[in-house]
């Protein structure tokens, strides 16, 4: 994978690859880590005129955001519908957690233009392998990136604080 991170704060590390704009979910989602995203993804689309693919992993058993993350994700989502050809979002696991968290998907794509354009993946790899078929990658790539955004969750898990 020739990703390249961009950036990394408590509870979001984001990386690019071409087009792919890769989002990795690891603590409660804010709305400054949103605001971030969206940043990040304007940069990237002024590079890929032609739309780019937003690959968001959640780590497992992350809190739902709350009604003003949840607003702002909403706002996001519209702004940077034009940009976006697709979005991916890993939920990996079982049980509630993952129940809950595709009941919140439903109700934002419910409200929101990417509607048409979001595909929810059970594992990093299920992620990583529909981004690869969408962006034209291959099954290595697919594998080789599942690795290392597997790494970079276990890594935060790892870190202090």
């Amino acid at each position: 994978m020739g990703t390249m991170v961009r950036s990394s704060h408590p509870g979001l590390i984001q990386a690019s690859d071409g087009n792919l704009h890769v989002l990795v979910w690891t603590d409660s989602i804010t709305v400054e880590n949103l605001d971030r995203s969206r940043v990040f993804a304007l940069a990237l689309s002024a590079h890929h005129p032609q739309g780019i693919i937003a690959l968001n992993v959640v780590a497992h058993g992350l809190s739902l955001p709350d009604n003003v993350a949840q607003r702002r994700a909403n706002e996001i989502s519209r702004s940077l519908d034009r940009l976006v050809t697709a979005t991916i979002v890993v939920l990996p696991g079982e049980g509630f957690w993952v129940g809950a968290a595709r009941a919140f998907l439903t109700g934002l794509n419910m409200v929101s233009p990417l509607r048409g354009k979001r595909t929810i993946a059970s594992t990093v790899e299920d992620g990583t392998r529909t981004a690869a078929a969408l962006s034209g990658r291959t099954a290595q790539w697919a594998r080789h990136t599942a690795a290392t955004l597997e790494s970079w969750i276990e890594e935060s898990r790892r870190a202090p604080g």
